[in-house]
């Protein structure tokens, strides 16, 4: 296993310009954000790039950041838990009152594409980690980092082509049916459910994960899955006037459309992992007679 590596960054200057900021999107629903949710935001592979950040309470609001503010840390680590190696980049306070920090994102980050886990700590004159907070980063691949890999997830643009998931093209839902942390998280369990099943022949990270069209079917499985879940969940059929409205009864399709997609993806891992076992198998054995 790899050892933990930390590479720092000075504290980012105040007032970057705004086609370099990007800032974490809250998910909506019915037009209200949703602030207890898990956030992510993206930036491109290769670009220079400062994000920022509201700390949050786990009830979603803002946790002010009071005197006793050291250092902000900002931590990230490739979603899928499998490489070790830590980036780390010293942030600094943008807004005390509303718990605004950023941060410039090093360039060992954003060579290449990946999806990572960003976790932020606020420090005391101790080194005390007082105050976190967690979320996604998402590099998304493009031609102006480094060339020689051109590995990585799919963008969120490509995952929404496949599901045709727009607002505009959403004429019920007048809006995506998917946001931006659920398709995060959707991309990153296929290279985990890769990974623990047997034989342990290849290991893989989303930046080095090679299979882009069985990893898009996969991640359009679990979306499908979690979508159905939601329909039954808020299902209600509505009887009036003669007028009968069940408009969320769409458990039964999407669970339909989840297992066609889900079946190609497992029988690529079987097929797939028995040729990179039987080609690790070939070799010969020396003798001395």
């Amino acid at each position: 296993m790899a050892e933990q590596t930390f590479v720092t960054v000075p504290a980012a200057a105040p007032a970057q310009p705004d086609t370099v900021r990007r800032t974490a999107e809250d998910a909506l629903h019915l037009d209200c954000p949703i602030l207890n949710k898990i956030r992510a935001v993206t930036v491109d592979e290769g670009g220079f790039a400062t994000i920022e950040w509201q700390l949050r309470k786990a009830n979603g609001q803002p946790i002010v950041l009071c005197g006793s503010v050291n250092q902000i840390i900002f931590r990230f680590t490739d979603g899928t838990g499998v490489d070790s190696q830590i980036v780390q980049a010293i942030g600094s306070v943008v807004d005390s009152e509303q718990g605004l920090v950023q941060c410039e994102l090093p360039e060992a980050l954003v060579a290449n594409s990946g999806l990572f886990l960003l976790n932020i700590g606020v420090t005391d004159s101790l080194g005390r980690v007082w105050a976190q907070d967690k979320g996604f980063l998402s590099v998304e691949r493009g031609l102006f980092g480094d060339i020689s890999n051109l590995l990585g997830p799919p963008t969120l643009g490509e995952l929404r082509l496949v599901l045709r998931d727009t607002l505009l093209e959403n004429n019920l839902l007048d809006d995506v049916e998917y946001d931006d942390s659920e398709l995060f998280f959707a991309i990153v369990r296929p290279v985990q459910e890769w990974n623990e099943t047997p034989p342990p022949v290849a290991y893989f990270d989303t930046r080095s994960f090679p299979y882009r069209d069985a990893w898009i079917n996969a991640i359009v499985s679990k979306l499908l899955k979690t979508a159905a879940v939601w329909y039954e969940r808020n299902r209600l059929a509505v009887s009036h006037g003669g007028i009968n409205v069940d408009d969320k009864n769409k458990l039964n399709p999407y669970l339909l459309l989840a297992q066609q997609f889900e079946a190609q993806w497992k029988q690529f891992i079987v097929s797939k992992k028995v040729e990179l076992n039987v080609s690790m198998s070939y070799g010969s054995v020396g003798s001395g007679y």
